[in-house]
């Protein structure tokens, strides 16, 4: 397998600088990788991270303007370490799994206007050297029981500092696998390694770049002019508009737009008299009495124009969700969820009054759910019992978003994305998803004194963000009243409303919250 990499990285390496116009760049780096499992969790195991070393070589090749192909084939070393026997009092074993890899990331790297800082994405193919488990001083060869062959996802973010020719490179990188690594079978005793794990995590690399056709790393392609030159949408608009209208984008149904912000979110919401059903174990439930759901939202977005085409961006969010009484504690658990989602946004079309932009991501979830009755049930029917069940989700997905000025006064946002990855449900299959949405966008600052925008929405979803008792399909609506004096800065008040159906507590739940929007626009 080995053989074939460097084959592979040879014929590369050949191949591409016929393309690149002379501009080569060529470089080693090495840095620490900080690396953790995510799977279906065997009761009583517990995942924490690990760090190993990598190093590698790369190799450059200018594609177009400042856009770099980026090759680079490095040794990387991942794994984690695992608590076995992990519960409340007790003094859990540790054992340390070490996976080594020979892989070749495969990126596109953007260079920014100043050429010192840049962002890249692409693929990482992953070839599997060794793989060991080890309690104490015993080691257990495990490389036949995974993949030999892993499939990662990149983004990076780097700076490039010139000393003289050369430049010294600082890069941080977020990796996700998207491959399961284990063998094994789902239906199978999946011991102390789950039949659905990956791995994730971030690397920090130092480095030296060596140009190849130009006197520095830093400086610009031989007939370009420096963008510093140039005139910048940016400078020119910070909030997006099109035929007059500015827009008051929202996070329901994200906007085409190709700009820098950030973005914070606070919202709070319930469900009220809603019917507990009392469980009866190993028979039917009834309808007992009435009690609430809270919920509780925190989220974070940054997104960074790289050039007026083109943006990557990053989300995090954090969303909690249980019962205000003892019924609805019971019935419906308690459940918490994290989110990390990248991505890319390309502009595809724009004209006077429209803008069509494609978007690219890749989407990790992390879902604890804590379920007294099922716990109890489990414990009744003699089946492995957990109190608190944790589930990773994985998923890469793409699609449009779509944007119209019609006239100052009013606009319209449409997006429609589609993603394949794994299901909520711990041990269930991969399934597609999919999400339609549309905006109405009013000023009334292009009509009056009102220093306000409003914006009406409505998305139809079938991921559930929110836990795994929610049915496939989620309808969400958006009532956003913002201040848009500034022409940098958006601070929103969105109401809004969802509509689902619980499977644990079989009735159609109707949320409704209200958030508080920060949008800051570079």
């Amino acid at each position: 397998m080995n053989k074939a990499l460097f084959s592979l990285v040879v014929t590369l390496l050949v191949a591409a600088p016929g393309e690149a116009n002379g501009q080569v760049n060529l470089g080693v780096f090495g840095g620490t990788s900080l690396t953790d499992l995510a799977g279906d969790a065997p009761p009583g195991t517990k995942y924490e991270s690990s760090t190993g070393f990598a190093a590698g070589i790369l190799g450059e090749f200018l594609l177009t303007d400042d856009i770099w192909l980026s090759l680079q084939p490095m040794y990387v070393q991942k794994g984690s370490d695992l608590l076995v026997g992990f519960k409340q009092g007790s003094v859990p074993d540790t054992l340390g799994l070490a996976l080594d890899y020979v892989t070749l990331p495969i990126l596109v790297k953007f260079m920014s206007g100043n050429r010192k800082t840049y962002f890249a994405g692409g693929l990482d193919i992953g070839f599997l050297a060794s793989a060991t488990l080890t309690d104490d001083d015993e080691s257990t060869d495990l490389k036949d029981s995974l993949n030999d062959i892993d499939l990662s996802a990149d983004f990076a973010f780097g700076l490039m500092l010139p000393i003289g020719r050369p430049a010294l490179t600082l890069e941080a990188r977020y990796t996700q696998s998207i491959l399961n690594v284990a063998k094994q079978d789902p239906d199978s005793d999946p011991g102390v390694l789950p039949a659905r794990f990956r791995s994730s995590g971030f690397q920090f690399f130092g480095g030296v770049v060596y140009p190849l056709g130009r006197r520095s790393v830093t400086d610009s392609p031989v007939g370009r002019p420096s963008v510093s030159g140039r005139a910048s949408r940016a400078a020119e608009s910070k909030r997006p508009s099109l035929a007059g209208h500015v827009f008051t984008p929202n996070n329901v149904v994200p906007g085409p737009f190709i700009t820098t912000f950030i973005r914070n979110s606070v919202g709070i919401g319930s469900a009220v008299d809603i019917e507990i059903p009392v469980p009866i174990v190993g028979g039917d439930t009834i309808i007992g009495f009435e009690g609430d759901l809270m919920f509780a939202l925190l989220d974070f977005e940054y997104q960074h124009a790289v050039r007026d085409w083109l943006a990557a961006r990053g989300q995090f969010t954090v969303q909690g969700r249980l019962g205000t009484n003892v019924g609805a504690l019971l019935a419906s658990g308690i459940t918490a969820s994290t989110g990390f989602e990248v991505g890319w946004l390309a502009r595809l079309f724009r004209s006077d009054r429209t803008l069509l932009s494609a978007d690219l991501k890749l989407a990790s979830n992390n879902f604890t759910f804590v379920n007294v009755t099922d716990f109890v049930e489990d414990i009744i029917d003699g089946r492995p019992a957990q109190l608190v069940r944790g589930t990773p989700s994985v998923r890469g997905g793409g699609g449009l978003r779509f944007a119209w000025g019609a006239s100052p006064f009013f606009g319209l946002t449409a997006v429609a994305e589609t993603g394949y990855g794994e299901s909520v449900e711990q041990g269930s299959e991969n399934q597609w998803y999919f999400e339609l949405g549309t905006t109405l966008d009013f000023d009334l600052l292009a009509v009056s004194e009102v220093p306000l925008g409003v914006v009406l929405g409505y998305k139809h979803d079938t991921f559930p963000e929110s836990g795994d008792d929610i049915s496939d399909d989620i309808d969400q609506g958006l009532l956003r009243v913002a201040y848009n004096k500034t022409s940098d800065f958006i601070v929103a008040l969105d109401f809004t409303f969802e509509r689902f159906e619980s499977k644990n507590l079989d009735q159609t739940i109707n949320f409704g919250s209200i958030g508080i929007n920060l949008r800051y626009y570079f």
